[in-house]
C-alpha cells in the first residue's frame, strides 16, 4: 500500500479514466458495426407513413399513437391488409406475432384485441413497430378487424402457443366457416 495518499489518488483517478475510455470505445464499435445490419429497402408510399426496412431480429424505434417517419417498421406489417387472401391474411398476421415472439420471448398478452394490437404497433418495451398506424383495418376501438369487418381474436395458449382466429364471413367467432391459424409451437432458443 502507498505511504503517499495524493500519489495513490491520482493513480485510482488514472486506472477509472482509463476504464472509461475504454468502454467508450467499446460502445461506439458496437454502435457503428449495428448501424449497417439496418439497410433501408425502399421508401413509403402515401398509403404507409414509416419507411420500410429489411429488419434484423432486433429491431428498435417508435413511440405511441400514430407511427413516426423514420420508425422501423417490420416488412410483413406493410403487406398486411393489401389484398391477400383471408388464409394469407391470417398467416402474415402470424408472422408478425412470430417476430414478436422471436424479440420477447412470448406472444403480447391482453384481455383482448386492442391490447394484442397495441403491442403490435409500438407499445411494447423495446418501441418495434410490427403494424403502421393509421391503419384501415385497426378499428376506432384499437382492434384489428379480419376482411369483413370482425376483430379478430388472439389466444396466447402460452408463451410459446397463439391462436389467431377469423369469424369468417358469417361474423360470428366459433362458428364453422370460421379462419383458424393452429395452436403455434415455437422451438425454445
Amino acid at each position: 500500500m502507498d505511504s503517499h495518499p495524493v500519489t495513490s489518488r491520482k493513480r485510482k483517478a488514472m486506472i477509472a479514466a482509463l476504464v472509461l475510455i475504454a468502454a467508450g470505445v467499446g460502445l461506439l464499435l458496437y454502435v457503428n458495426d449495428h448501424k449497417a445490419a439496418l439497410p433501408v429497402v425502399a421508401p413509403t408510399t402515401a398509403a404507409t407513413p414509416a419507411r420500410l426496412i429489411e429488419v434484423p431480429q432486433r429491431a428498435v424505434i417508435a413511440t405511441s399513437g400514430t407511427t413516426p417517419e423514420n420508425a422501423i417498421v417490420h416488412p410483413e406489417g406493410r403487406a398486411f391488409g393489401n389484398g391477400p387472401s383471408p388464409k394469407q391474411e391470417i398467416e402474415i398476421l402470424h408472422q408478425l406475432f412470430r417476430a414478436y415472439r422471436d424479440e420477447y420471448r412470448s406472444f403480447p398478452t391482453g384481455e383482448d384485441n386492442a391490447q394484442f394490437i397495441s403491442a403490435m404497433t409500438g407499445g411494447n418495451p423495446k418501441k418495434i413497430w410490427y403494424l403502421t398506424r393509421p391503419h384501415h383495418r385497426i378499428n376506432p376501438q384499437g382492434r384489428l378487424v379480419d376482411q369483413w369487418g370482425t376483430p379478430y381474436v388472439f389466444h396466447a395458449i402460452s408463451r410459446d402457443y397463439l391462436e389467431i382466429r377469423s369469424a369468417g364471413p358469417d361474423k360470428e367467432v366459433y362458428s364453422d366457416d370460421d379462419l383458424v391459424h393452429p395452436p403455434l409451437r415455437l422451438p425454445p432458443k
